[in-house]
């Protein structure tokens, strides 16, 4: 494709492997997690500045996932302002996006990172979770001016 000429040779990785490394750098850093084999999710909760920082990372057949719960929930009359603000943070950000969840009013960030026909080690991965358990605890605060904290209900893997 685009006249890259394909290595046979080299390994690229695939969904297993992907899980393998994430708990093995999980494992490493003794960070308590739960993991759901059927869909292939990782629920983590990481201690922020202001608020925890509940964490899925899910894995596909092309990347992972990580989404960032929030506790934190807009009133319907707020949508509006929430929505700018969470535009303006986006603006600055170089990867990953802050979104209200229409439905329910809560904010989260996701990123997505694509592992499809490469080579990918935990080191990358465990950079990747702590770029984005700092972007979130970055942000959070200022979040907090025009959401409210508010918990979420959640499955009881997060403990």
């Amino acid at each position: 494709m685009f006249g890259i000429k394909k290595d046979n040779k080299k390994s690229v990785a695939d969904k297993e492997m992907i899980v393998g490394l994430i708990k093995k750098f999980l494992d490493e850093c003794d960070v308590h997690y739960g993991y759901d084999d059927s869909e292939k999710i990782f629920r983590a909760v990481f201690k922020g500045d202001d608020l925890p920082i509940r964490t899925l990372m899910k894995v596909t057949e092309v990347s992972v996932q990580f989404v960032c719960l929030l506790d934190m929930q807009a009133n319907a009359d707020k949508f509006r302002d929430v929505c700018w603000r969470l535009n303006d943070i986006n603006r600055t950000l170089s990867f990953g996006a802050f979104y209200l969840d229409p439905d329910d009013g809560f904010v989260s960030f996701e990123y997505g990172l694509i592992y499809a026909d490469s080579n990918i080690s935990s080191s990358t991965l465990r950079s990747t979770l702590a770029l984005v358990i700092e972007t979130v605890d970055q942000h959070d605060g200022e979040l907090k001016k025009i959401a409210e904290p508010s918990e979420r209900n959640l499955n009881p893997m997060f403990g």
